[in-house]
């Protein structure tokens, strides 16, 4: 079963978010998943398919990785981190994956390239069950020419943080929402998300991770990605957390081996 329930017919979403006391609309294309009987085979024929995201074939796959709270990068870093990945994608057509929440390193990712979204794809993956107002993603509002429209409305200031509950960041352009039955229990949707990017690999382009901050849930992302030998990892330097550590650690073994 690759739609939950009655989402077969679902693919686009209105987004209506409020940005410097203006009401702002996107139109952004979803996927809500049965993450145990979806095939991801059939998830990359949607991707591809003119009625689905209908997203060309990349060179290049950036997926990215790292802290999903409150995160503030130097300037300067933030400046080459911003520029670097603006340039990659433009050179490469590529396709950005990310947890899709408007948190972390899926908010800095989407913000940093929201200027040139109709020239990147910028595809979140995160779990249906902590997505705030998700009951407003199944709600049926417009009917056009078989496209169903729904209306998303993210004010965080109607929900308690307590509840593990984010709204979708917008600044993505496609989101593949993981369902596995669970409710207000983030990052569930990472290893999903981490066989869908493999399977990506397999058959399309190169892969390379981004790692960015993070807390100790990024080290044993970033040690599977190694232990697979599936793509190489980039750590931002200066990010803080965990990447730091690494790269501090990493440092050091070189200084003792010289």
């Amino acid at each position: 079963m690759l739609f939950k329930k009655s989402q077969s017919n679902i693919s686009q979403i209105i987004l209506i978010f409020w940005k410097n006391s203006k009401i702002l609309f996107l139109i952004l294309k979803y996927l809500r998943c049965d993450e145990y009987e979806t095939q991801l085979e059939d998830i990359n024929r949607y991707v591809e398919h003119q009625n689905g995201f209908n997203l060309k074939n990349p060179k290049l796959i950036i997926s990215i990785v790292g802290g999903t709270s409150q995160l503030t990068l130097d300037e300067n870093i933030y400046k080459a981190f911003k520029n670097g990945l603006t340039k990659a994608c433009l050179n490469t057509s590529a396709w950005i994956i990310t947890g899709g929440t408007d948190m972390g390193v899926a908010k800095l990712t989407g913000d940093s390239v929201k200027d040139i979204l109709d020239k990147v794809a910028v595809i979140g993956i995160p779990t249906w069950g902590s997505i705030a107002f998700r009951d407003e993603l199944e709600r049926k509002t417009d009917n056009r020419q078989n496209d169903l429209y729904v209306t998303y409305f993210p004010n965080r200031k109607k929900y308690d943080k307590d509840e593990n509950l984010v709204s979708l960041n917008p600044n993505h352009s496609h989101f593949l929402l993981i369902d596995d039955g669970s409710a207000r229990e983030f990052g569930r949707a990472y290893t999903f998300r981490s066989n869908f990017v493999d399977f990506l690999k397999k058959k399309h382009s190169n892969l390379v991770y981004l790692a960015i901050e993070g807390g100790f849930g990024t080290l044993v992302n970033i040690n599977e990605i190694l232990e697979k030998k599936s793509a190489p990892v980039i750590l931002i330097k200066g990010s803080a957390g965990y990447c730091d550590l690494i790269i501090d650690a990493k440092n050091e073994d070189n200084i003792n081996k010289m």
